[in-house]
């Protein structure tokens, strides 16, 4: 269960002999205007997004600061290789929701030195803020709340019926298509096809020759999304998060 005064990395708490001293954590990363001249002031043309970086300032733990031995400092660089330094998710103390992140910058710590004060940097790989919660729904309307233009979703297909192939299409003002797989479905399989990893599994069996070449994954689009189940026997559920801005 997660606390909320403490920091996880890949659903870690940071170790416990590091105290937090101070985080900073920008509104929005880099911003980079193109500006072009006109007759009356200027006009930006390009608007760029660049890095965003959030810095946590760390001590070491009262009584520890003089035994930082090797097991301790192998404890934390195990910590910070996040999911094995690929995109990790990343929760700050109190709050709602994550990043996903990788280590950027950390510190050089020695066996048995003295140590006070160091950083570690946080290379936020995509700046949207995602909620923690996961919305969980059986309506095929789904009204997408966030602030952020659109959001992977999970569906969830439960076969109520033995049938060759299920067709699940999508509507909304960004995608018109649809997925659809061919297998010899049994009552009671559970298909999950997930958007973001653009994986499909068979009651948890990894089976992506399932998946048609004319099938495409899509994205939740700000607003409505009309979702329709056009051939096959199935219960289906879309899971899926908030994103901010």
């Amino acid at each position: 269960m997660l606390q909320l005064y403490k920091l996880y990395y890949n659903e870690k708490p940071i170790p416990d002999f590091v105290i937090i001293t101070k985080i900073e954590e920008p509104l929005i990363g880099d911003i980079t205007n193109t500006v072009i001249s006109s007759n009356y002031g200027s006009k930006c043309k390009q608007t760029e997004f660049g890095t965003k970086i959030v810095k946590v300032y760390c001590t070491v733990k009262k009584g520890f600061k003089m035994l930082l031995d090797s097991q301790k400092i192998n404890e934390l660089n195990e910590w910070l290789k996040g999911n094995n330094w690929k995109a990790t998710k990343l929760i700050l103390p109190g709050r709602d929701y994550y990043y996903e992140a990788i280590v950027n910058n950390a510190p050089d710590l020695e066996p048995n030195n003295y140590t006070t004060n160091f950083e570690i940097d946080f290379l936020i790989l995509n700046p949207d803020k995602i909620n923690l919660k996961e919305y969980e729904s059986n309506n095929l309307k789904i009204n997408y709340m966030g602030t952020s233009e659109e959001t992977y979703p999970t569906i969830i297909l439960k076969v109520t019926n033995a049938c060759s192939e299920l067709k699940l299409s999508v509507s909304n003002s960004k995608y018109n298509n649809y997925i659809r797989l061919k297998h010899n479905f049994l009552t009671n399989d559970e298909i999950i096809v997930n958007m973001q990893t653009k994986k499909i599994t068979i009651n948890n069996v990894v089976k992506m020759q399932i998946l048609t070449l004319d099938s495409r994954f899509h994205k939740l689009a700000k607003g409505e999304n009309i979702y329709t189940l056009n051939i096959g026997n199935a219960d289906v559920k879309i899971k899926y998060r908030n994103r901010y801005i």
